[in-house]
This record gives C-alpha cells, structure tokens and sequence, in this order.
C-alpha cells in the first residue's frame, strides 16, 4: 500500500492524470528561497490544471522557482500556472498546519481562471513564456505535448499545420509566427501537410497470401539458421482476447524477425512492427530532417554521426529505386512508419485503426538500436497507446541478437537467441512517465537466467 495524499486533495488533469499536490509541494521545498507553497487544481474547461501559491524569500524570482522544480517532477506533475502568496505567512491552524483550503478559496476568489483563448500555452507552462523560449529544451514539452500543442494551433487559427515544423529548435516567436498565417510567405501559407502515408495496402488478402507464404517458407527459415532461438512465456499469451502490444527491447534490426520466429503462426499473422523512419531517409526525406533521426555527437570525432548513418543505410537501396527497401520490408513484415521527431499525429491514428482491425502491434520504446547493449528510457507514446486503446502490453525481452547481427555489421552470424514474453500490463493511472518505466523495469528483470541454468546444469 502505497500512502500518496488525501483523496479530497488529488488532481485530476484535463488528460485524466491523478496528480498529489505533496509531490509537487516537496518539488518546490527544494529550491533555494521557497519559504512554502500550496498546490491545487485550478479548474478549466476540460479539467484541473497544477496551480501552486508560492510563499518566497525577498529577491527571489517566481518563473526560475518554478521552472527548476518542474525538472524534478513528470510531464503530468508540472506546475502549469502559479501566484504569489501577498501575506507575510499562510494562514495556520493551532498546530500551524496550513490553512489550504482558505489559501485556495483566497486565491480563487482573487483571481479569475477564466481560460486565455490567446495562449495557446496555456496548460503547458506557468505564466506566459518568452519569445525566445524553445519549447524542449526551456519548457519541457515532450512529444505528446507537442501534439496537443499542434491542435490547439489549428483550431485557434483555423490552419492545417505541417508537424515537422515543430523541433528541438523552435521556439515560441517561431509558433506565433507559423500559425499566423497573415505573417506567413504565399507559398509556405500553401504549403501541405507533409506526413508519412499509411500502408494500407499491406492489409490486402492478395497481399496477406503473398505475405504468408514468403515468410513462413522462405525468410523465417533462413533465419533460423543463424539463430538458435530459445522462447519462454508464451502461456502469456494464450489467455488474451483480441489485440494486444509486444513491446521489446532493441538490439539489432533484425529484432522483429526474432520476436515473429518465437511467436505461433496464429500470432505471427497479425503483428504489425512500427519502423522508424530513419532506416529509409531516401524515402521519407520530404518529411524533413527532424524525423530521421536525432543526432548526437561522437566524442572521438567531434562530429554528428547519426544523420550520416541514415545516409550510409539509405544508398544500399538506391539501386532498386527509393521505395524498392521500405516496399519490401512493408510487404514481408506488415510494417508501418512510427516517426521518431515530430509528424507521428498520422502514425498515432493509423496504430488505433490497427488495434480495432484487431491487428498486435509490436513497439520499441527505445526509439532505436541500443549502442552498447543496456537498455535506453523508453519513450511515454507507449503509455499513451495503451491509454486510449485500452489493449494489454505484453513486455519481450531479447537477447542474444546483438551478437547475431553486431554493431556496424551488414550479415548475421550463427548465435543464441533468448526471446522471453511477460505478464501483460494494463494501463490504469499511473501516468505516461510512470507506465513507461514500469515496462522498462519489467524487460529489466526478465534476464536470460534459464539459458545460463540448463548450460550448467548439462555439465
């Protein structure tokens, strides 16, 4: 049992996260100058929002308070709004509890919570930001907040806006100047939606036929010879009814082939793995850098590598033509892009039209190929499938496939491959974040101990 906070106390966000203000008030009691706060939902049209009441030090600056102590708390936590405590002290009982609910209804009474139909960042931030604000990096926007952002933009202005516009790099001036069509160049108001197109084609009975036969009689058995495949858990799955996630961990690009060796034909029939878009730049560079692939910095080198790997891998298929790989891939595998950047809004609604085809998807949270082999954060779009499908996740752990397919290697070797399914989970309130490093921790805890167990026990 687990002691959170006062039921009458909790949260409830627009999002229908349940958020304890005793969190968000031990956030704040670590910054430097907070003498004490009070933290409450605010109420809004689609629900409450964090609001805190700050009682500070003289010369402290409210917005850096707050910015700093949203860094220690997840996405759902943060403080959205916030306001000044004018007293020299909060009202106390005998006991010099605070008075929050007098503290509130003062605060309420003072203030009016009306929505600002203007700020279109309201919700997401505390107080207006500034011009020059990127909305990763200084407001702590994840990807799912981008959305939600990109629709508050297109209803408020009336536009139909290009996801990939929104980046690492773009900040506050840059959205008011985007969704502003009157301040936008003729041909960018023009402009279409550039997002990734759906397969549906793959969904064909001609195509599932075609797909059956080259799979089960050519490529699986073919990878079956490099890999000696080891499968536990698979009980795990008999007592499900209808859809439901694999999400597994990544080590090589051959993962996929390892999971649909391991599965039964019944199974394997109605996976449909989400590529990232990387792997095939040539055919979705129309959406724009920002989707391929992040980059990050070789400390050897001092150079970016990740955008270059995306080229290296894209030149092996220019011989076939730019659609030749990703078509071939589509065809074998039933899969469907899952960009990593921004643009993802199609690829979300394609997954949910999926899931009521009664198709499984099969995710990597990690978002790419582990370098070293430990297992990366997993990324909360998983928790936010899960959410509103309401469909179990079933945890995979892989191993072994790092030494079928090394690093930097372009054909497998013969290995061991140790492909384990756990318990399904089902979203409840835990929150994205929360969810997220629940299935982390569970592919964590699933080791390849039975392997290590027989070898030992055959000597």
């Amino acid at each position: 049992i687990f002691i959170k906070g006062r039921k009458k106390e909790m949260i409830l966000t627009s999002d229908g996260h349940n958020v304890y203000p005793l969190d968000v008030e031990n956030a704040l009691a670590e910054q430097e100058g907070v003498r004490e706060s009070v933290v409450f939902g605010k109420p809004g049209p689609a629900g409450e929002s964090v609001h805190a009441v700050l009682l500070l030090k003289p010369g402290i600056e409210p917005d850096s308070v707050v910015q700093q102590a949203n860094t220690l708390l997840d996405s759902h936590q943060r403080i959205r709004d916030f306001s000044l405590w004018e007293g020299d002290d909060f009202p106390r009982t005998a006991t010099m509890k605070v008075k929050k609910s007098e503290v509130m209804n003062r605060v309420m009474a003072q203030h009016a919570f009306a929505p600002d139909a203007d700020n279109v960042f309201q919700g997401f931030t505390a107080g207006i930001p500034g011009e020059n604000e990127k909305l990763i990096e200084d407001l702590g926007l994840d990807s799912l907040d981008m959305v939600e952002l990109v629709c508050r933009l297109e209803k408020r202005y009336g536009v139909s806006l290009d996801e990939t516009i929104l980046g690492h790099d773009t900040t506050v001036g840059d959205i008011k100047r985007i969704a502003s069509q009157s301040s936008l160049p003729k041909t960018e108001r023009q402009r279409r939606v550039r997002t990734p197109s759906m397969p549906r084609w793959t969904r064909s009975i001609p195509v599932r036929l075609m797909r059956r036969i080259m799979l089960n009689g050519a490529v699986l058995p073919l990878f079956r010879l490099f890999c000696r495949l080891k499968v536990q858990g698979l009980h795990n799955l008999q007592e499900l009814q209808g859809p439901f996630m694999l999400c597994a961990n990544h080590q090589s690009d051959l993962d996929p082939l390892a999971i649909l060796s391991a599965l039964p034909a019944r199974y394997r029939k109605l996976v449909c793995p989400a590529m990232g878009l990387n792997r095939f730049h040539a055919h979705f560079q129309h959406l724009g850098r920002e989707n391929m692939v992040e980059e990050h910095t070789d400390s050897k080198q001092g150079r970016k590598i990740g955008y270059k790997k995306a080229l290296s891998l894209s030149r092996c298929f220019r011989g076939f033509g730019h659609y030749m790989g990703y078509g071939i891939l589509t065809l074998l595998f039933q899969t469907f892009p899952f960009p990593q950047g921004s643009a993802f809004r199609r690829s979300l609604e394609y997954t949910g039209e999926l899931i009521d085809a009664g198709l499984c998807i099969l995710i990597f949270p990690e978002g790419r190929v582990s370098g070293d082999g430990s297992l990366g954060a997993f990324k909360g779009g998983i928790s936010l499938i899960a959410e509103k499908t309401g469909v179990p996740v079933i945890p995979v752990r892989i191993s072994g496939m790092r030494d079928v397919l090394p690093p930097k290697h372009w054909l497998p070797r013969r290995g061991k491959v140790h492909v384990v399914f756990g318990k399904p989970h089902l979203y409840s309130d835990e929150g994205h974040d929360r969810f997220a490093q629940i299935l982390k921790d569970t592919v964590c805890s699933m080791e390849e101990t039975p392997i290590a167990a027989q070898r030992k026990t055959r000597h």
